[in-house]
């Protein structure tokens, strides 16, 4: 059986791409380059984000990078592990009725993470609120949450605002697609792997253990027709710290997502898609 065949729409590369808002993301961001050929995706490349041309580590250097790397794939399709925006209860505070211009206002409403954070905690008080899309694909965290605030605010003032403000890819499924423009699309690795039931659970670390569970994850993932060089899989397996092969799951994702006769759509379509985002899996 050749599973990814019969795509909705057939891009010329698909990049799964593990994002990071630290101090030096060019050492934590890692981008994954798959095609699909003979009905099985195959994973090309798999590259830290300082590789990039004219990155560097740090977060400013890398994330400038990454946006010009992105515009610059006219029919390729990009999956980022970033929230894409944050509970409608706070946009339609703003006055935003669309998600468009809630991306175009957020660099204007908070001025850093830690301001993007505190306003979502005097909103919401103690309740960590989630998005609809979070809580139907079992995404961990909420998008202001301690452990990704960051990653929301930088993935969504330097990636998401300056690809709009140029436009120079198309979003989806909150914009339209237009011809020789970049895809971009929301993952969450844990939700895939929960919707695949694949174990998921201590792969990011040193031990044995945390090996083994890097290495089952793979297996699984050559089983659903994944194809990985043995040279890309040693270096998966040795980042401990997993972003590596959270990047992989990305690129899987966009696969599996292109499957959908709907797409760019999800089934089952919410209003609250178009003004927080969905999360694809």
């Amino acid at each position: 059986m050749n599973l990814f065949k019969d795509l909705s729409w057939n891009p010329t590369a698909i990049y799964g791409i593990d994002f990071s808002g630290a101090l030096y993301a060019g050492r934590k961001i890692w981008i994954s380059l798959a095609v699909i050929k003979g009905g099985v995706l195959e994973i090309r490349d798999c590259f830290r984000g300082l590789s990039l041309p004219n990155s560097g580590k740090r977060l400013h250097d890398c994330l400038m990078a990454l946006v010009t790397f992105i515009a610059s794939h006219k029919n390729s399709i990009f999956g980022l592990d970033f929230p894409f925006g944050i509970p409608c209860k706070i946009t339609e505070n703003f006055g935003c009725e669309t998600w468009t211009g809630f991306i175009f206002s957020f660099p204007e409403k908070f001025s850093s993470p830690q301001e993007f954070q505190r306003n979502c905690k005097q909103f919401f008080g103690r309740r960590e609120a989630k998005r609809t899309t979070d809580r139907e694909s079992h995404a961990p965290l909420s998008p202001y949450n301690l452990r990704l605030f960051k990653q929301t605010y930088f993935g969504i003032t330097e990636v998401l605002y300056p690809l709009l403000k140029n436009a120079s890819a198309c979003v989806i499924p909150m914009q339209e697609i237009i011809a020789d423009k970049p895809l971009i699309l929301e993952i969450c690795p844990k939700s895939t792997l929960v919707k695949e039931q694949i174990a998921h659970n201590k792969y990011k670390g040193k031990s044995k253990e945390h090996l083994g569970n890097r290495r089952h994850i793979l297996r699984q993932l050559t089983e659903n027709h994944v194809q990985i060089p043995k040279n890309l899989s040693r270096l998966i397996l040795e980042d401990t710290e997993g972003d590596a092969l959270d990047s992989i799951i990305a690129a899987y994702t966009v696969g599996k997502s292109l499957l959908n006769p709907t797409f760019p759509f999800p089934a089952g379509w919410k209003r609250e898609y178009a003004i927080e985002g969905y999360v694809y899996r």
